[in-house]
């Protein structure tokens, strides 16, 4: 297994740990790696060759083709995912604050995005 999933739980712990440090930058970070190796996780699942995407915005393209269009995902799964990412990248690279409520928010997206795909993949949630 390339993608394991003791690191999207802690990836997901992390996220956590790091908001109640007050770490709103980093806790959003986290939150968005666990949902990224989740859906790897997924496309893992059902074709290790998916995961040759060589940019993020890649695998997210085949997480929504494979396993929301062909699986029959929740589509919501795909805007979650895609929130998350465009939420690290402004945090990570435009320095966008963010506040504890909006990185709340985030982590319980993170929590149901992760507990979808663990179903998906046959393994326990975060």
């Amino acid at each position: 297994m390339i993608v394991e999933w003791d690191d999207v739980t802690t990836a997901a712990h992390s996220a956590r740990a790091l908001l109640e440090l007050g770490d709103t930058r980093g806790a959003a970070n986290r939150a968005y790696y666990a949902m990224f190796d989740a859906a790897r996780a997924a496309l893992e699942k059902i074709d290790p060759s998916l995961l040759k995407a060589k940019t993020h915005q890649g695998i997210l393209r085949n997480f929504s083709k494979y396993v929301i269009r062909d699986q029959g995902a929740d589509q919501e799964l795909g805007r979650a995912l895609r929130q998350a990412l465009a939420v690290r990248i402004e945090s990570d690279y435009e320095g966008q604050r963010l506040n504890r409520k909006q990185v709340m928010a985030l982590l319980k997206s993170m929590d149901n995005f992760v507990e979808a795909v663990g179903r998906f993949v046959g393994t326990s949630s975060a």
